[in-house]
C-alpha cells in the first residue's frame, strides 16, 4: 500500500480535527497549508528533530587546466587518494577519483573526470609523462563548508544545505568540528560574552587552527564566531539543527520525521480554531484542547511522546572498552 504525500496526509489529520468543511465555507485551503507549515517550524524548532552535518567532504566536480605545460608526450592524469572520507554509505571510506588528460602539441590541452569519487577535500592532481613538465591542474569540490583564511564569523545562511532534501536554513547549532589530514578536534564553546571578555584577544596577526567557538545572533540570521583565527582551510562539520521547507503540493518532501509528524496537525489545529475563534467563539475550547500555553494541550502530548520514542536511554556493556 502506498503511502500517501505527506502534505495530503497532514490535511486530512487537520480536517477531522477542526471539523470536516467540503465547501471551505469556513477554512479555505491556503490557509490550511499556511497553519501546517507554521506547525512543521514550531515542531521542527521545539523537537530538534532535523538535524544536518554541513558537507565536510565531496565529490571532484571538475578538472581545470592552469598551465598547459611543455614537451608531454604520453600523459597519464594521478589524482590523490580521498583526503577526508565521512565514515558514511555510500562511502564511508571515500572512493578514489580518476581522470583523464590529452595533450596537444606537447602541452596539456584538456583534462576530465571519469569517476568523480568521494570524501574529497583538498586533492591534488598530477600528471605522468616521460617528458613533459610544467603543467598545472586543479580539482574543483563540490559544496563543502570550510574555513576561510583570517575569517573569523560564518553565517548559518552561507552554510550550503543543497544537498538536504527539504531542508530550508539552518536555526541553530550544537557543536563545529574541524578536520586536518586524519585528525579531527571539536571547538570548545562558549557564550559570546565569554568569548568577547577572556578569548577574543585582538591582535592583527594571531592565525592557527581554531580552538573555540561561539554563536552570535540568533535563528536564521545567526552566525558563529572562530578563535583563533584560521591559518589555512579547515573543512567543518557542524551540527545544525534546522527549519524545514515548506510543504506546497503533493510532491514537496518532508524532511520531519516520524514520530514528530504527529504533532504537526494538532498545533496547525489550533491555530486554524483560533483565527476563526473571534468570529465563532464556541470554537475557542476546541483550540485550546490542541494547544495551550497553560496545560500544552494534545500537541504537547505528542511531542513528548515523540522525544521518549525517538529518544531513548541506552546501556553500554560492562565488559568491553569504555
Amino acid at each position: 500500500m502506498t503511502e500517501p504525500s505527506p502534505l495530503f496526509w497532514y490535511l486530512q489529520q487537520l480536517q477531522r480535527l477542526i471539523g470536516f468543511d467540503e465547501h471551505q465555507a469556513i477554512f479555505n485551503i491556503d490557509d490550511l497549508i499556511e497553519f501546517t507549515n507554521i506547525a512543521r517550524a514550531e515542531v521542527a524548532a521545539q523537537g530538534q528533530c532535523i538535524r544536518r552535518l554541513s558537507p565536510a567532504q565531496a565529490s571532484i566536480m571538475t578538472l581545470t587546466v592552469e598551465e598547459p605545460g611543455t614537451g608531454y608526450t604520453n600523459p597519464t592524469l594521478v589524482i590523490s587518494t580521498p583526503d577526508a572520507p565521512s565514515g558514511s554509505p555510500p562511502n564511508p571510506a571515500g572512493l578514489q577519483a580518476q581522470g583523464v588528460c590529452m595533450a596537444i602539441g606537447g602541452q596539456i590541452a584538456t583534462a576530465g573526470l571519469t569517476v568523480g569519487g568521494d570524501g574529497y577535500f583538498q586533492p591534488t592532481v598530477t600528471i605522468n609523462d616521460p617528458t613533459g613538465v610544467g603543467a598545472v591542474i586543479t580539482a574543483q569540490v563540490g559544496p563543502v563548508w570550510a574555513t576561510a583564511f583570517g575569517q573569523e564569523e560564518y553565517l548559518f545562511r552561507d552554510i550550503p544545505l543543497g544537498g538536504f532534501a527539504g531542508v530550508q536554513s539552518v536555526l541553530a547549532i550544537r557543536s563545529v568540528s574541524f578536520n586536518w589530514n586524519n585528525w579531527q578536534w571539536s571547538a570548545s564553546r562558549v557564550s559570546f560574552s565569554k568569548y568577547m571578555a577572556l578569548i577574543r584577544q585582538y591582535v592583527a596577526s594571531f592565525y592557527a587552527p581554531p580552538v573555540w567557538c561561539c554563536q552570535f545572533g540568533q535563528g536564521v540570521d545567526g552566525s558563529y564566531k572562530l578563535y583563533p583565527l584560521p591559518d589555512q582551510p579547515y573543512s567543518q562539520s557542524v551540527d545544525c539543527m534546522c527549519l524545514p521547507q515548506d510543504l506546497t503540493d503533493d510532491t514537496t518532501y518532508e524532511a520531519i520525521p516520524q514520530p514528530w509528524r504527529r504533532a504537526v496537525p494538532y498545533y496547525a489545529a489550533h491555530l486554524c480554531l483560533l483565527s476563526k475563534a473571534a468570529e465563532i467563539p464556541q470554537l475557542l475550547p476546541l483550540a485550546s484542547t490542541y494547544f495551550s500555553e497553560r496545560t500544552g494541550g494534545l500537541f504537547n502530548v505528542a511531542m513528548r511522546r515523540a522525544r521518549a520514542f525517538a529518544q531513548p536511554g541506552y546501556a553500554s556493556s560492562y565488559y568491553g572498552r569504555v
